[in-house]
């Protein structure tokens, strides 16, 4: 399954490349927020593979509605 984050860009290599590929992540925080008509889940991921990106830190969205799980 593949998701685009919001906050991946951030991490533009030199060349101006949004970096694409598979990356191994560990899930720091996941926090259900349910504020708005939207629930959510936000989520931050900080980078264990490739090494050249380890440590970067990068968060997202995962939302609840139905039409949202659908699409999954």
């Amino acid at each position: 399954m593949t998701r685009r984050f919001q906050g991946l860009a951030s991490m533009v290599s030199t060349a101006g490349e949004i970096p694409d590929g598979v990356f191994l992540v560990c899930v720091d925080q996941v926090r259900y927020s349910k504020e708005h008509h939207k629930p959510f889940y936000a989520l931050r991921f900080s980078v264990l593979e490739p090494t050249p990106w380890l440590g970067r830190t990068f968060s997202g969205r995962l939302f609840c509605t139905l039409p949202a799980r659908i699409r999954l």
